[in-house]
């Protein structure tokens, strides 16, 4: 086909809005003269005869350039025209209408060729229904409880395996969760399904350490006194315990593992064994210590004769300790156990001491401390009193020293 046939094929294609059997149909770019005109095929290589109702009675030869179209049976069915001694182009078809029935009956078959052709189609891609008349192709819908790591849940849910109920609900489960029943079991109307949630962690707890309360026995006191020599400190102790929470509650407890950060400290009370004497003797007090005069022996406020190496006399005063307290020779800080300069009386020397105005019977003591005064020389002794107020009832007073025998331990 040439290229200017080519064109005019083209043009008609996109000229055509439809057909009608036996009439002319033109296109909207034909120019006023063309859609007054019906054209009728006279001789479709040469001429046509043009009709309209200003020209009805003349007869017009009019040159044309004619192209034929075929249907599928080689017919001559379309024409197309391009009129001569004309500046606009206009195109025309024409049926025949001996023709007409035919082409209709050949559009009816394309038609129901297509038709068939689109229903194949849509029968290849369409998925495989069953035949099988057990089966509802209709959703079927159950009803489940849920337990929810603790929290009930009623839903309407379709019919499928405890998975795809899960899927359906999005709930998604951990590595914590368990279920009462495998993931692949067909569920059924009013299914329970049970989730628990089971967390075990770990805690560190601190755990107090009581103290034990020791007594010990103690010459300081006299019997029936205690007094608080070491207060006591509760320990501490660190424990790793497993704790096992169950939906979110916690279920139980268990230790594992245990440190002592601080050990606890003993709590140490002191128990008086000394037998309380009066020290002080009263005018109602007969008693009296009565130096027999050869230098060599006296009687005692018990009554006793007692052999003495040296005597001595000067100023003494009275002190006290807090129990526990040691002297300067190692000694208990305890009744008994007095001051004095180890230069004048060596330590370890055993004595009998009594006020100058027979107020005080000290009684049998031995050389075991000293202190700054002694040393200096401005008192004689110090006597220990387990109280306060003992020391305070002395004061300081004359004294008398019986020696009964002299120390060898020296400062």
């Amino acid at each position: 086909m040439s290229s200017h046939k080519q064109r005019r094929l083209s043009r008609l294609k996109k000229a055509i809005t439809f057909i009608l059997m036996g009439t002319v149909c033109l296109t909207a770019a034909a120019s006023v003269a063309a859609l007054t005109q019906t054209f009728e095929v006279s001789d479709p290589d040469v001429v046509v005869d043009s009709k309209s109702e200003e020209k009805k009675n003349k007869e017009e030869i009019i040159n044309i350039d004619c192209t034929a179209l075929e249907n599928a049976e080689g017919e001559k069915v379309l024409q197309v025209f391009d009129a001569a001694g004309s500046d606009e182009k206009s195109f025309a078809m024409n049926v025949k209408e001996n023709e007409a029935p035919a082409l209709a009956a050949k559009k009816n078959e394309n038609k129901a060729v297509k038709d068939a052709s689109e229903d194949a189609v849509k029968d290849e891609q369409a998925p495989e229904v069953s035949t099988n008349n057990d089966v509802n192709n209709d959703i079927v819908w159950y009803s489940v409880k849920i337990n929810l790591r603790g929290k009930e849940i009623n839903k309407k849910v379709p019919a499928g395996t405890v998975e795809s109920v899960l899927a359906y609900l999005d709930i998604q489960l951990t590595e914590y969760d368990s279920l009462n029943a495998d993931l692949e079991k067909e569920i059924g109307d009013n299914e329970n399904i049970v989730i628990t949630r089971t967390v075990v962690v770990s805690d560190v707890e601190q755990k107090e350490i009581g103290f034990k309360t020791i007594t010990k026995e103690s010459s300081t006191l006299f019997k029936g006194e205690t007094k608080v020599d070491t207060e006591g400190e509760k320990g501490v102790k660190e424990i790793t315990v497993e704790k096992t929470y169950v939906n979110g509650k916690l279920t139980s407890k268990k230790e594992v593992s245990s440190e002592v950060v601080s050990e606890p400290v003993d709590k140490v009370v002191l128990k008086g064994t000394a037998e309380k004497v009066d020290h002080f003797s009263n005018t109602e007090n007969e008693t009296e210590v009565v130096d027999n005069g050869d230098g060599k022996t006296f009687v005692d406020a018990d009554g006793n004769e007692r052999e003495y190496v040296d005597v001595m006399t000067g100023s003494g005063t009275a002190y006290y300790a807090d129990a526990g307290a040691s002297t300067a020779t190692g000694r208990d800080a305890q009744y008994g156990v007095v001051a004095v300069n180890p230069n004048v009386i060596p330590y370890g020397s055993k004595l009998y001491i009594v006020s100058n105005d027979g107020e005080v019977i000290y009684g049998d003591a031995v050389a075991g401390d000293t202190g700054g005064g002694l040393m200096e020389n401005l008192i004689l002794v110090d006597l220990f009193y387990p109280t306060y107020d003992e020391c305070c009832v002395f004061g300081r007073r004359d004294v008398t020293i019986y020696i009964l025998e002299y120390g060898n331990e020296f400062r």
